[in-house]
């Protein structure tokens, strides 16, 4: 058994008192406990037990999962849960249940009680092992390469499309299972967009050009946002680059273990207003990155958490003018030692190209 599943799975039981029992439904849950990625699985732990429950499909990689857990592929969910749910309290994770699932645990099961997992699990994924940081920072260096390898093919007339399809393929040539979430290659106005859909716009001289992309590499995500220039940009891009440059230095600057994600949110906020453009960062500083593409913590106005070693997000404040332009600076950064490091090594000083 790999150790990194033994400490997980101890964090998760540390939470449960003898006679309650959490069934995991979520499958980047799932993954996280066992390292098996499946359409169909489920897992119900206990102080006692460790159960992995998935059909015929998956049987075989099942089997091999290197984290201990016991399988169950006979029969239906149902039959399978009829066995397993002993406890008299069993937590399940709700976001994720489907109404239907959860309706019939409350008709075969009238006696029990099914509270909400909450945070149970997404606290313990909150702060990343050593095996998880390597395996974000090799899907940073994957985005990286393509990402540097694509822009050979930035010329005048080529397109969103062009460049986002470039990237992806290089991304999966250098070993990602797929991207982290829908590539974003925007042009000119279309950049005001902060998550616009590349499409056929082809490029111009003088254009911003808005790249935010990321992969997946053995389970884990990477996530990084470029803005470069294809010829000499105008003043009011130069400007806006600029604030937003600063914003994110400012804000990176600041963080540190024990401070406020939301203080670091205002750190970037209040440059970006007070430089004159109001409103125009409307989304929030940051977000977790791991197994899935946003998790914990949340760098935002209204997040309640504080900074640790260990946990990774990002950093990508952005100014968005309607019919004009966009700007966003990302980098994936974790916190180790009390030291702020990026995961990527993408320069981010203005750029530009043709």
């Amino acid at each position: 058994m790999k150790e990194w599943y033994q400490i997980r799975l101890q964090k998760l039981r540390n939470q449960l008192s003898e006679g309650e029992g959490i069934l995991v439904s979520d499958p980047e849950n799932a993954f996280y406990f066992t390292g098996i990625h499946s359409s169909n699985i489920h897992l119900y732990i206990t102080q006692q037990k460790a159960v992995l429950l998935t059909d015929f499909r998956y049987r075989e990689a099942a089997e091999s999962n290197e984290a201990g857990f016991s399988v169950m592929t006979e029969g239906s969910l149902l039959s399978k849960l009829k066995e397993l749910l002993t406890e008299k309290t069993v937590f399940i994770e709700q976001q994720v249940f489907t109404v239907r699932l959860y309706r019939m645990l409350l008709e075969q099961f009238p006696h029990k009680e099914f509270p909400d997992a909450n945070t149970m699990i997404s606290d313990i994924r909150l702060i990343k092992d050593k095996n998880e940081l390597k395996k974000l920072k090799i899907a940073q260096q994957i985005a990286d390469k393509a990402y540097l390898e694509m822009l050979s093919f930035v010329k005048e007339g080529v397109s969103e499309q062009e460049l986002k399809a470039e990237l992806e393929y290089r991304m999966a040539k250098y070993g990602a299972k797929k991207p982290s979430f829908d590539t974003i290659c925007l042009f000119g106005s279309h950049a005001a967009l902060p998550h616009g859909e590349p499409g056929g716009r082809t490029l111009q001289k003088g254009e911003v050009m808005l790249f935010d992309f990321g992969c997946v590499y053995e389970g884990y995500c990477s996530d990084v946002t470029r803005t470069v220039f294809f010829g000499d940009p105008s003043e009011t891009m130069q400007a806006a680059y600029e604030t937003v440059l600063t914003a994110h230095k400012l804000a990176r600057d600041f963080i540190g273990v024990g401070k406020a994600c939301s203080d670091a949110d205002k750190v970037a906020r209040d440059y970006i207003e007070h430089a004159g453009y109001h409103g125009a960062f409307g989304h929030s500083l940051g977000h977790g990155v791991g197994v899935k593409i946003h998790e914990q913590p949340t760098l935002g106005q209204s997040s309640t958490e504080l900074f640790q070693n260990g946990m990774v997000f990002s950093v990508e404040p952005g100014i968005y003018l309607p019919g004009e332009f966009g700007i966003r600076i990302e980098d994936t950064c974790y916190l180790e030692n009390g030291d702020l490091i990026a995961t990527t090594k993408l320069e981010k000083e203005l750029t530009i190209l043709g």
